[in-house]
């Protein structure tokens, strides 16, 4: 395969490539529709996507089966496969044979073994999924994304009614979890 951009490997056996920054390729194991072609059937043979200007993807690994993610130009996040866990961040459970659109303004993501991280500037990270082994402070699937004081640290600040609070990075060691409403 040629001009190939990007590569991700899930664990769960799929291949997702993007090329000359306009569009997405997958392959391999289809169990919850993370080949994000519209149904579960694997397939061996690297297939185009029915996305354009993807400029970068990301694989992971969730409970029976796999997911993953996709960024396009426009800096929007969109997400197929399965979401057992709320890796996808679209706010359900429920897995997706089909990319949906997850949100906007997103600069940078990961997709974890069963929760995902994504960079929306440098003071706002968001994770949502099953953040196991305490990678974000969390002990049941977070299906919502939660902001993120830092990657390097696992404070997290939870969403309002009205949107997401700023994020202050001082102290860089902290390890409190703050929610939105209660005093501190």
């Amino acid at each position: 395969m040629s001009q190939v951009q990007n590569v991700a490997t899930g664990d769960f056996g799929h291949s997702l490539f993007s090329k000359n920054r306009q569009y997405a390729v997958a392959s391999g194991v289809n169990f919850e529709g993370e080949l994000g072609n519209g149904d579960r059937n694997s397939i061996s043979t690297p297939t185009q996507i029915n996305m354009d200007n993807v400029i970068d993807i990301s694989a992971g690994a969730a409970t029976y089966g796999g997911y993953s993610l996709f960024l396009k130009a426009d800096s929007t996040l969109w997400a197929s496969g399965n979401n057992a866990n709320g890796a996808l961040g679209n706010g359900t459970t429920v897995s997706q044979i089909i990319p949906i659109k997850v949100m906007t303004n997103v600069k940078s993501m990961s997709a974890g073994a069963t929760h995902s991280l994504v960079l929306k500037n440098r003071r706002h990270s968001l994770g949502f999924g099953k953040m196991i082994m305490d990678n974000l402070a969390m002990e049941r699937p977070q299906i919502i994304p939660c902001q993120c004081k830092s990657f390097f640290h696992h404070q997290l600040i939870n969403p309002t009614p009205i949107g997401w609070l700023p994020v202050d990075p001082w102290p860089m060691f902290h390890h409190d979890v703050k929610h939105a409403g209660r005093a501190q």
